[in-house]
Protein backbone atom coordinates (compact mmCIF):
# COMPACT_ATOMS: atom_id res chain seq x y z
CA UNK A 1 0.00 0.00 0.00
CA UNK A 2 2.84 2.58 0.85
CA UNK A 3 4.38 1.95 -2.18
CA UNK A 4 1.00 2.31 -4.56
CA UNK A 5 1.05 5.37 -2.63
CA UNK A 6 4.49 6.82 -2.85
CA UNK A 7 3.89 6.03 -7.04
CA UNK A 8 0.69 7.75 -6.87
CA UNK A 9 2.15 10.83 -5.84
CA UNK A 10 5.56 10.41 -7.22
CA UNK A 11 6.66 12.04 -11.24
CA UNK A 12 7.34 9.38 -13.78
CA UNK A 13 11.38 9.37 -13.08
CA UNK A 14 10.82 8.10 -9.59
CA UNK A 15 11.57 11.89 -7.95
CA UNK A 16 9.83 11.61 -4.51
CA UNK A 17 11.37 14.87 -3.09
CA UNK A 18 7.73 16.25 -2.63
CA UNK A 19 5.71 13.85 -1.39
CA UNK A 20 4.39 15.00 1.82
CA UNK A 21 2.64 11.78 3.69
CA UNK A 22 3.58 10.59 7.70
CA UNK A 23 6.01 7.70 6.73
CA UNK A 24 8.36 9.80 4.13
CA UNK A 25 11.14 9.10 6.37
CA UNK A 26 9.95 5.30 5.80
CA UNK A 27 9.72 5.38 2.07
CA UNK A 28 13.36 6.94 2.36
CA UNK A 29 14.74 4.01 4.13
CA UNK A 30 13.29 1.79 1.47
CA UNK A 31 16.14 2.85 -0.95
CA UNK A 32 18.09 -0.28 0.94
CA UNK A 33 15.80 -2.31 -0.66
CA UNK A 34 15.42 -1.24 -4.17
CA UNK A 35 13.56 1.95 -3.98
CA UNK A 36 14.56 4.32 -6.23
CA UNK A 37 17.18 7.24 -4.45
CA UNK A 38 17.56 10.62 -5.85
CA UNK A 39 20.91 13.28 -5.66
CA UNK A 40 18.99 14.74 -2.81
CA UNK A 41 18.03 11.18 -0.67
CA UNK A 42 21.07 9.78 -1.50
CA UNK A 43 22.95 12.56 0.88
CA UNK A 44 20.39 10.96 3.39
CA UNK A 45 21.03 7.33 2.46
CA UNK A 46 25.04 7.53 3.06
CA UNK A 47 24.38 9.72 6.86
CA UNK A 48 21.78 7.10 7.57
CA UNK A 49 24.26 4.19 6.94
CA UNK A 50 24.73 1.46 9.72
CA UNK A 51 26.20 1.39 12.90
CA UNK A 52 29.93 0.41 11.77
CA UNK A 53 29.91 -2.62 14.29
CA UNK A 54 33.22 -3.84 15.30
CA UNK A 55 32.68 -7.72 14.65
CA UNK A 56 31.35 -6.57 10.95
CA UNK A 57 35.50 -4.53 10.56
CA UNK A 58 33.52 -0.80 12.03
CA UNK A 59 35.29 1.41 13.96
CA UNK A 60 32.38 2.07 16.94
CA UNK A 61 32.30 5.37 18.73
CA UNK A 62 32.60 3.68 22.03
CA UNK A 63 31.65 7.24 23.86
CA UNK A 64 28.84 7.57 21.73
CA UNK A 65 27.41 4.67 22.21
CA UNK A 66 27.96 4.86 26.05
CA UNK A 67 25.55 8.29 25.62
CA UNK A 68 23.04 6.48 23.66
CA UNK A 69 22.75 3.86 26.22
CA UNK A 70 22.82 6.10 29.18
CA UNK A 71 19.49 7.69 27.25
CA UNK A 72 18.32 4.83 26.12
CA UNK A 73 18.08 3.75 30.19
CA UNK A 74 16.72 6.88 31.67
CA UNK A 75 13.90 6.72 28.99
CA UNK A 76 13.24 3.31 30.04
CA UNK A 77 13.23 4.58 34.05
CA UNK A 78 10.86 6.99 33.18
CA UNK A 79 7.46 5.93 32.47
CA UNK A 80 6.74 9.85 32.07
CA UNK A 81 9.59 10.31 29.36
CA UNK A 82 7.96 7.69 27.52
CA UNK A 83 4.30 7.76 27.60
CA UNK A 84 3.63 11.36 29.07
CA UNK A 85 1.53 14.27 27.25
CA UNK A 86 4.10 17.31 26.09
CA UNK A 87 1.95 20.78 27.06
CA UNK A 88 3.45 23.65 24.70
CA UNK A 89 6.60 25.06 25.42
CA UNK A 90 6.93 26.35 28.63
CA UNK A 91 10.24 28.53 27.28
CA UNK A 92 11.76 29.03 23.67
CA UNK A 93 14.16 31.04 22.07
CA UNK A 94 16.68 30.53 18.87
CA UNK A 95 18.47 27.90 20.74
CA UNK A 96 16.49 26.35 23.91
CA UNK A 97 12.80 24.50 24.52
CA UNK A 98 11.66 23.90 27.22
CA UNK A 99 8.76 21.31 27.33
CA UNK A 100 6.79 20.45 30.49
CA UNK A 101 5.42 16.04 30.09
CA UNK A 102 2.88 14.95 32.04
CA UNK A 103 1.64 11.23 32.76
CA UNK A 104 -1.17 10.74 35.86
CA UNK A 105 0.45 12.69 38.69
CA UNK A 106 4.26 12.33 37.28
CA UNK A 107 5.72 15.68 35.91
CA UNK A 108 9.06 15.86 33.88
CA UNK A 109 10.70 18.91 32.48
CA UNK A 110 12.91 18.45 29.05
CA UNK A 111 14.88 20.95 28.10
CA UNK A 112 17.64 20.91 25.28
CA UNK A 113 19.90 23.80 24.09
CA UNK A 114 21.31 23.95 20.68
CA UNK A 115 23.58 26.29 20.92
CA UNK A 116 27.03 25.67 21.28
CA UNK A 117 27.57 27.09 24.95
CA UNK A 118 25.99 26.59 28.47
CA UNK A 119 22.60 27.86 28.80
CA UNK A 120 21.02 29.18 32.69
CA UNK A 121 17.45 29.85 32.49
CA UNK A 122 15.18 30.60 35.13
CA UNK A 123 11.71 29.65 34.29
CA UNK A 124 8.11 29.42 36.58
CA UNK A 125 6.32 26.54 36.61
CA UNK A 126 2.66 26.70 36.15
CA UNK A 127 0.78 26.54 38.79
CA UNK A 128 -0.50 23.21 37.70
CA UNK A 129 2.55 21.51 38.55
CA UNK A 130 2.90 19.87 42.62
CA UNK A 131 6.19 18.75 42.81
CA UNK A 132 8.52 21.65 43.88
CA UNK A 133 11.56 19.10 43.89
CA UNK A 134 13.15 17.94 40.37
CA UNK A 135 15.90 15.46 40.01
CA UNK A 136 18.21 15.32 36.76
CA UNK A 137 17.32 12.42 35.05
CA UNK A 138 21.18 11.87 34.21
CA UNK A 139 22.88 13.12 36.60
CA UNK A 140 21.00 12.47 39.84
CA UNK A 141 21.26 16.46 40.77
CA UNK A 142 18.35 17.78 43.08
CA UNK A 143 16.81 21.50 42.03
CA UNK A 144 14.69 22.92 44.27
CA UNK A 145 11.92 25.17 42.69
CA UNK A 146 11.97 28.44 44.73
CA UNK A 147 8.77 30.07 44.77
CA UNK A 148 7.89 28.34 41.40
CA UNK A 149 10.84 29.44 39.83
CA UNK A 150 13.45 26.71 38.37
CA UNK A 151 16.92 27.48 37.78
CA UNK A 152 18.65 24.82 35.69
CA UNK A 153 21.98 24.81 33.54
CA UNK A 154 21.46 23.11 30.25
CA UNK A 155 25.20 22.24 28.91
CA UNK A 156 25.78 22.84 24.95
CA UNK A 157 24.36 21.14 22.30
CA UNK A 158 22.49 18.59 24.75
CA UNK A 159 19.62 18.90 27.52
CA UNK A 160 18.24 18.02 30.73
CA UNK A 161 15.37 15.80 31.92
CA UNK A 162 13.76 17.20 35.07
CA UNK A 163 11.58 14.63 36.43
CA UNK A 164 9.35 15.45 39.37
CA UNK A 165 9.59 14.11 43.23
Amino acid sequence: ALTSQIAANSTIDGDIDNIAFPCQKAAQWFGESGFVINKQNLHQKITNAPYPWADKGGKPDLDLLADFKSLIKMRKDHAVLRHGSIDAPMMLDEHVIVLLRRLGDLVAITATNNSDREKRLAFLLPPSVKPTVFVEALTGKKIVAANGTVVVAIPPMFGVALIGQ
